[in-house]
């Protein structure tokens, strides 16, 4: 509990060792009996239900640690309907936008605050039609479940079809009718990312949320095909659909609607400042203050975020404030190593020095929970990763 709920950063550049460090926590994790998410930005992870199958690390991981290379058993890895996994056997998914803080979807599409008003008005105008034809507007009662037949308050595919109505459109002064285009076709490209719930995946389920709240269990999304604002949707969705339900239920209690005891849950997200970047804190500062309060009030609840990036520099001060617990691999640029250096407390300069000269595998560790920061030697994973650079 000193550990993991005080969330965690791993830093490093390309070949430092930063994956198999990132590897061998969710390895830890699960098998401490944690649900662990991973937003996989590089295709990665999404075979790690299979043993490692590199020699001169198996022999490492004999003969240093006395460990044999083995699989995460309880392993799933899901992929958005219109992308591609080299996973065995990967679930295809979309989201439903209704469940998203309209506001956070103005960062990430980068809504002008005009569009930001049409959109709202949109929202309104396709919800209403949505009630008004199904009788009901059942908001949050089937999150969760898996089916493609879940009944939603409104889905992207209605909120295209308001912008396709003429009848809509004529309502609008000529002046909001460039922007009710404009937005239009933003929506359009969320569509054929195949992230998000329109006519062309009606056949894909959405997310089963509670599919990935298994003690032990590993759900790996693989978003590796996605673009940049489909996949940040995606983690958005991710972490507010765990938070609450973190949020509702206390640990070790029953699911509500399932036989399920809610467990301790990590979410790892790979590349993390191609979520939120230092250059982008203004326009995503829904996105930002959303994380913010996630990670604030989900860790006294069990649930940890392991912030990932091999360019710190670009994240946020924000993010750094959210992470006390450090794996700090080499860092050679001084752009990156400088943010690192100014946030970490308790390291002595003279450490400081040896970080651009680490080894693979070696890295500064840091953290409340040690009297003084340490050197370390990471274990090589036990599970197969797949090298992507």
């Amino acid at each position: 509990k000193n550990f993991l709920p005080r969330n965690v950063s791993i830093f490093g550049t390309v070949g430092s060792g930063k994956s198999n460090t990132t590897q061998m926590l969710i390895e830890e994790a699960t098998m401490a009996g944690w649900a662990v998410v991973v937003i996989d930005v590089e295709g990665e992870y999404v075979r790690m239900n299979e043993p490692n199958d590199r020699g001169d690390m198996n022999s490492i991981l004999k003969t240093n640690f006395n460990l044999d290379p083995i699989g995460i058993a309880d392993f799933q890895t899901f992929v958005p309907s219109s992308g591609d996994s080299e996973a065995a056997s990967p679930i295809r998914f979309k989201v439903p936008i209704s469940q998203l803080d309209i506001s956070v979807i103005a960062d990430i599409k980068e809504f002008s605050e005009p569009q930001f008003r049409m959109f709202e008005r949109v929202v309104e105008e396709a919800q209403r039609r949505n009630t008004s034809t199904t009788g009901t507007s059942n908001r949050l009662g089937s999150l969760g479940t898996g089916t493609s037949t879940t009944t939603q308050p409104y889905t992207l595919q209605h909120l295209v079809n308001v912008l396709n109505d003429q009848t809509f459109i004529t309502s609008l002064a000529n002046t909001e009718r460039g922007t009710a285009s404009t937005l239009r076709n933003k929506l359009i490209s969320f569509g054929r990312s195949g992230m998000l719930d329109w006519n062309a995946n009606n056949g894909i389920p959405y997310l089963p949320v509670e599919s990935l709240l298994v003690s032990g269990r590993l759900s790996v999304l693989d978003v590796s095909e996605t673009d940049d604002s489909s996949r940040n949707i995606a983690i958005a969705y991710i972490l507010q659909c765990l938070f609450d339900k973190v949020i509702e239920t206390p640990i070790g209690e029953n699911i509500p609607g399932t036989s399920t005891q809610r467990p301790k849950v990590l979410v790892v997200i790979e590349e993390v400042h191609t979520f939120v970047s230092r250059q982008s804190v203004s326009k995503m500062r829904a996105v930002l203050d959303n994380l913010q309060t996630i990670s604030r009030r989900g860790r006294k609840r069990w649930m940890s975020l392991a912030l990932v990036s091999q360019q710190p520099g670009h994240v946020p001060d924000e993010l750094f404030e959210l992470a006390n617990t450090r794996f700090i691999h080499q860092l050679k640029s001084a752009s990156n190593l400088a943010p690192v250096k100014q946030s970490t407390g308790g390291v002595h300069e003279a450490l400081w020095t040896n970080v651009p000269a680490l080894g693979p595998g070696q890295c500064l560790l840091t953290g409340s929970v040690f009297k003084n920061p340490i050197f370390v030697n990471v274990r090589p994973a036990r599970s197969k990763r797949l090298l992507t650079s």
